[in-house]
This record gives C-alpha cells, structure tokens and sequence, in this order.
C-alpha cells in the first residue's frame, strides 16, 4: 500500500516466507510465517501477522497483533500465552 505516491510514511509491506537456521552443534531452527507479517512505515513495528517457530519437537507461536501500533506481542508455548514486549535496537 502507499507506493503509488511520494510519501514513504504510508507504505505498508506484507511479508511472507520462512526460514531455517543451522547451529554448528546440529540445531536446527525453523520458523514459517502462518499469516503475513504487516510493516507500516508508519509505526515502527511489525503491526500484525504469525509466525510459528520450531526446535526440535517444540513449537511456539509469535502473534504480533491486530493492526495496532504498539510494542506488544503474544508468544504461545506450551498451550500458554505470554504478552512480550517487541524492542528495536538502539543505534550505538
């Protein structure tokens, strides 16, 4: 959304995709996203969107919301939610 005019603060991207990471001791991470991670230009942080993570036989969910812009997001593991706060690093 937004690209069609000059303004870069009203772009708004949908990301898809997944991932795999390999550690040298054989872990192997993965992480799919089950529904569109929504970027606002905005705001500066992911507005809403799933991905799902697994290691080994564990699997958790990482839900960044309905569209607010705020810092907040819910990790479910294990059957239970936790509301987790998304930080941006700080520029040294």
């Amino acid at each position: 959304e937004g690209k069609d005019n000059k303004l870069w603060g009203d772009n708004v991207f949908s990301i898809t995709g997944n991932w795999i990471i390999s550690k040298k001791n054989g872990d192997i991470f993965t992480s799919t996203i089950k529904k569109p991670l929504i970027r606002s230009l905005a705001c500066r942080f992911i507005i809403s969107g799933i991905v799902e993570l697994k290691k080994a036989d564990k699997t958790s969910q990482l839900d960044y919301g309905d569209g607010a812009c705020d810092d907040k997001a819910t990790i479910t593991k294990n059957g239970k939610s936790y509301e987790i706060q998304i930080r941006k690093k700080k520029r040294k």
